[in-house]
């Protein structure tokens, strides 16, 4: 989210190339954009149809000085697609899932909601969790399980139906269990560092989450999220909403 200054602060120089560079445009902006309030919901409140590409550029502009990556993403996947959409695949949940429903249902934003805050420290324990388990047959589980799940993707991928066996309750839990280190023979110190951080995580995405359906007041909401924080987040949406109520 924009306002998460602890997951910028990692992200910046973190794991992904996309995310640092993104960081440092948006800080350049923010020291050099001559962004006005009033501009901007004028602009974003045409249809997408109508927007120009000086339209979509001052809004693209806008959302990296407001450091809101995901809409940034949102309006240069329209102006690079146009209002419809890409028309093959681009093998990645937002340019398949997220913007292009965005688009269909003339949504002017999208709500992130995602945490990174604690990513470092998990990977660190991910990879102590791996040393650990070269002798104790985690590492064996782990194969075993990244196997029949590979394996059990196969055919449905070649029938296009990956989409289903990805969300199928049985393809979730694996997905989870590899994550969360759950496959574990000989829970080490690693491992459970990073599944209390994979647990933390899923923790504060759900509450952010929560926090911003109840601020919005609206009746149906739609999360998209890789498939492996799915049961993770059924678990802390049942704690973290009746709390906020």
């Amino acid at each position: 989210m924009a306002n998460d200054s602890i997951s910028w602060e990692y992200l910046k120089k973190g794991w992904s190339k996309g995310y640092q560079k993104f960081y440092k445009l948006s800080d350049s902006l923010q020291k050099t954009f001559n962004y006005n309030n009033v501009k901007f919901n004028a602009t974003i409140g045409k249809n997408f149809s109508s927007m120009s590409d000086d339209d979509l550029d001052y809004l693209i502009k806008s959302f990296i000085y407001k450091r809101d990556n995901g809409n940034y993403e949102l309006y240069t996947y329209l102006k690079k697609y146009g209002v419809n959409g890409s028309k093959n695949p681009t093998r990645h949940e937002d340019g398949d899932l997220t913007y292009k429903l965005a688009l269909a249902m003339n949504h002017k934003r999208v709500i992130n909601m995602d945490d990174q805050q604690t990513n470092k420290e998990y990977h660190l324990a991910w990879n102590k969790c791996s040393k650990e388990g070269a002798k104790n047959g985690n590492n064996t589980a782990n194969s075993k399980l990244y196997k029949k799940s590979y394996n059990s993707a196969i055919l449905p991928a070649v029938f296009r139906k990956l989409g289903k066996h990805t969300n199928k309750r049985k393809s979730l839990q694996q997905l989870h269990d590899m994550a969360s280190f759950s496959y574990v023979i000989k829970d080490t110190e690693g491992c459970k560092e990073g599944r209390k951080y994979f647990d933390e995580r899923n923790m504060r995405m759900a509450k952010n989450i929560a926090e911003q359906i109840l601020v919005s007041k609206k009746t149906k909401n739609i999360i998209i999220v890789g498939a492996a924080h799915v049961i993770g987040l059924e678990k802390e949406f049942k704690k973290t909403i009746l709390t906020l109520k």
